[in-house]
């Protein structure tokens, strides 16, 4: 390796796609965490600091040193391989909490649609399913007290719980009979199983005057993940104007450009163990049209922390970034590099929410790689067709020559 080549390299690799994985330095064992694409290392520059001199009455620096050459790893996580990477990744902050309930959100998304072929969901990790979202578990009404201006009835409180933008199936309370004056503590029980709503909706109807399906909007709530149960009293029953939209049947849709919605099994296919929409023959949907699907999914699985105010990735990790190239030789030989990084500076603005991680909206990171106190290194390269020989990570240049260089068996003896 020249000193021409180290002076005319340009202090910035890209690296392109390649497996990232973070090393366990507990058990000393490397965890291979997934796909990484779009990768560069680059060095930044350094700062300097220069001795002043005065030379006929002028300043003038003299001597400068760096004081800083450090570097910086960008890149965009797109695939997972092992979720259990986030404690790895979340050891040096706090202690991880694997949440046991999930967050149901909805998404709308367009696709081209052909007779006989299939197009898979973003979400399609954490996709749901197609039947109605689950109601609330109990909801029970109590009339009592003073204070209140409801007209004496009986009433029948309808409760939907709200997930994302979908509205879920209904529950109703038994019939509360209300004389003019008392107020009404309705109770409500979150929904069974590990699903948590965003908000709950309070319908009502009196027993003179309504059904189920005129019933009117009273109350939209925030939920609250922490409580099992929540009341709300109401000393009147004030009408929004929105009025119930009916019983769910379902939470997925494929609908045509003006809202209409097709028919499954007729129009469309649907596998709810992978997420993939197929157009089978004699479907309505016109070849190559645009259909819009809207459909839920759950966020988890993820990790939060014990301290911290977001679930967001904590500042030290020891990643191993392992890229293998195509080698182009008559004669083929091992080709590539392995970069152990010593530690990054890892904060980053996105959660770990693996069932959106794709291709297409993967996680993107910029993180300052540290200086070891020990070897004063950044890390070190590991060159596949050098058996394995190990270089300190001084200059990017070095990974072109170790990288293009010729295999030990090439080499003269």
């Amino acid at each position: 390796m020249t000193d021409t080549n180290y002076a005319s390299h340009p202090e910035s690799r890209h690296i392109g796609p390649c497996a990232m994985g973070l090393i366990n330095e507990v058990t000393d064992h490397l965890v291979i965490f997934g796909k990484v694409d779009n990768l560069f290392l680059d060095k930044l520059d350094p700062a300097n600091v220069f001795a002043t001199d005065v030379v006929n009455g002028q300043m003038v620096n003299s001597e400068g040193q760096p004081t800083f050459c450090g570097y910086q790893v960008k890149g965009k996580m797109v695939e997972a391989l092992d979720p259990n990477i986030i404690y790895l990744a979340m050891k040096n902050c706090g202690t991880p909490v694997q949440q046991a309930s999930c967050t149901i959100k909805t998404a709308t998304e367009d696709y081209h649609a052909y007779i006989g072929r299939c197009f898979k969901l973003v979400h399609k990790a954490g996709f749901y399913g197609t039947a109605a979202l689950p109601a609330p578990a109990a909801v029970a009404g109590v009339a009592g007290g003073a204070g209140g201006t409801i007209a004496s009835n009986g009433y029948f409180f309808v409760t939907t719980c709200v997930y994302g933008e979908t509205e879920g199936d209904y529950i109703v309370s038994a019939q509360v009979n209300v004389v003019l004056g008392e107020v009404v503590t309705l109770t409500v029980t979150p929904p069974v199983g590990d699903v948590n709503p965003d908000s709950y909706k309070i319908y009502v109807y009196s027993l003179a005057a309504s059904t189920r399906a005129t019933s009117n909007l009273i109350l939209t709530i925030l939920a609250d993940p922490v409580d099992d149960e929540f009341a709300v009293v109401f000393d009147d029953l004030p009408r929004t104007g929105e009025t119930y939209p009916g019983d769910a049947t379902g939470s997925f849709t494929v609908a045509d450009s003006n809202g209409t919605e097709y028919t499954i099994t007729d129009d469309f296919t649907i596998d709810t163990s992978c997420g993939i929409v197929c157009i089978p023959t004699g479907s309505d949907i016109g070849e190559g049209e645009v259909v819009t699907v809207t459909y839920t999914y759950r966020t988890n699985p993820y990790a939060s922390m014990s301290i911290g105010p977001s679930e967001t990735l904590p500042p030290y990790v020891h990643p191993v970034l392992i890229a293998l190239k195509n080698d182009d030789r008559a004669v083929t030989r091992p080709r590539g590099f392995e970069i152990e990084l010593w530690k990054v500076l890892a904060s980053s603005p996105w959660s770990w929410d693996l069932s959106t991680l794709t291709f297409e909206s993967g996680f993107e990171f910029t993180w300052d790689v540290l200086l070891s106190e020990k070897t004063l290194n950044h890390g070190k390269i590991t060159a596949y067709n050098r058996h394995l020989e190990e270089y300190d990570l001084s200059n990017l240049a070095a990974i072109t020559d170790w990288s293009n260089g010729p295999g030990c068996e090439d080499e003269e003896s």
